[in-house]
């Protein structure tokens, strides 16, 4: 749903959901908009009204001309209403802000300044609370107090309305802005969340009584099950696939990754399905790196009698659905790593990472094939050479290292996984 929003002509708009609530929800959340807030003619307030049967439309209508009314007769859930509002909208920067937020004491447009002071370059979200979804391995900036970029839903397109009527198209749509290139970052930047009953996020000035409209008695019940419906599926989108590399190795194979020049050819030998490679796939679109994977989808010997015994399903067609499932169109090969490395130019490679036969055998030859495709100046890496399990990789690497160092004094060896 590209292409819908039109140039901006204000610095920024406040959009803000409500259905019903109005004297518990709505009237605290702009009388402290009016109190905190400079109300002047680069911004403005659209609040999308849908299912009012209340007063809302008229308390809104005698706000002033800063405050834009949307009217829907029906309920259309947070996430359609609040697309209608960004396309309703004229401001540069848009500020997705609860019915059930209050703001706190402070100066005239702290809040302001704080949600879009950061707001510019790659940087496309921020808000007062970045929480970490276990369940995906992925952090996202929650939407009840959001800014973000206009630019970004030119690129992505709105809130993804599957997640209707609400809860999951923040994480999504983080995940996405990452995987874009954008950054999401927390204000203030890198404060620690406190465990506030008022739900207060740090020393950003707001009150959010979570959830407010969705628990109420009306809507409890099903609430719950559309969280749950929500949650599969973005761990459906977005969960790493299964295999055996963990937080640790997820965290030294991003550094090393960007360590890689902008544009730069990968290859990663043993991919299996694509768990290493997902968890790197925001730096390696990012980076417009191109990628090669070297794999004979068969894995281990257990693994390849589950294969044989039809316990397992094409691995190869797995790995090739992960890797879309992350925005990944890697050049496979899938045949021995010897094979492969007759396809591959020397010098060709930035980075050579190395999770294939761990043999003591399969690690020599992988070295001596390998290390001469990787470019003056390059990265060659590879996996368990600090694992207990696997002692040929550590005792292949240590002594070849030392003989092949000479001959390639400029290339880099990690040692990180």
């Amino acid at each position: 749903m590209t292409g819908v929003i039109e140039q901006p002509t204000l610095k920024y708009s406040i959009i803000i959901p409500t259905l019903n609530h109005l004297d518990d929800l709505l009237k605290p959340c702009l009388s402290s908009i009016l109190q905190y807030t400079d109300i002047s003619d680069d911004m403005e307030v659209v609040v999308v009204a849908n299912g009012c049967t209340d007063g809302t439309k008229e308390y809104v209508e005698s706000l002033g001309k800063q405050f834009k009314l949307l009217w829907f007769d029906g309920p259309l859930g947070y996430t359609k209403a609040i697309n209608e509002g960004i396309k309703a909208s004229s401001g540069e920067s848009l500020i997705l802000l609860n019915n059930d937020t209050v703001l706190l004491s402070q100066a005239k447009n702290t809040w302001i300044n704080m949600l879009l002071d950061p707001l510019k370059g790659d940087v496309g979200i921020t808000g007062p609370m970045k929480s970490r979804m276990d369940y995906i391995d992925h952090d996202a900036i929650i939407f009840f107090c959001a800014a973000i970029q206009r630019k970004l839903f030119n690129e992505l397109g709105l809130l993804d309305e599957i997640y209707s009527p609400g809860a999951g198209e923040d994480v999504d749509f983080c995940i996405q802005a990452e995987r874009a290139g954008y950054r999401i970052l927390q204000v203030p930047d890198g404060e620690q969340l406190k465990d506030d009953p008022k739900f207060m996020v740090g020393s950003f000035p707001i009150y959010h009584a979570a959830e407010s409209t969705m628990l109420d008695e009306e809507h409890a019940e099903e609430w719950y099950k559309i969280i749950e419906r929500n949650r599969k599926l973005l761990t459906e989108r977005f969960a790493l696939p299964e295999g055996m590399f963990w937080e640790h190795d997820i965290k030294a194979y991003r550094s090393i990754m960007n360590e890689v020049p902008i544009g730069g050819t990968i290859c990663e030998l043993g991919p299996w399905k694509g768990r290493s490679l997902c968890s790197v796939a925001d730096i390696i679109i990012k980076r417009k790196l191109n990628v090669i994977a070297v794999d004979i989808f068969t894995g281990t010997a257990h693994e390849e009698d589950l294969v044989r015994q039809g316990k397992e399903s094409d691995i190869e067609a797995i790995f090739r659905s992960n890797m879309k499932r992350f925005g990944l169109d890697p050049v496979v090969h899938r045949m021995t790593t010897n094979e492969a490395s007759k396809l591959i130019e020397d010098g060709s490679l930035d980075l050579c990472f190395i999770d294939a036969d761990h043999s003591f055998k399969g690690i020599t030859e992988d070295l001596f094939y390998w290390i001469p495709k990787v470019k003056k100046g390059g990265l060659i890496g590879g996996h368990d050479y600090n694992g207990m399990a696997w002692p040929d990789v550590r005792k292949v690497v240590d002594t070849m290292w030392r003989e092949v160092r000479y001959e390639y004094p400029s290339l880099v060896w990690s040692k990180q996984l």
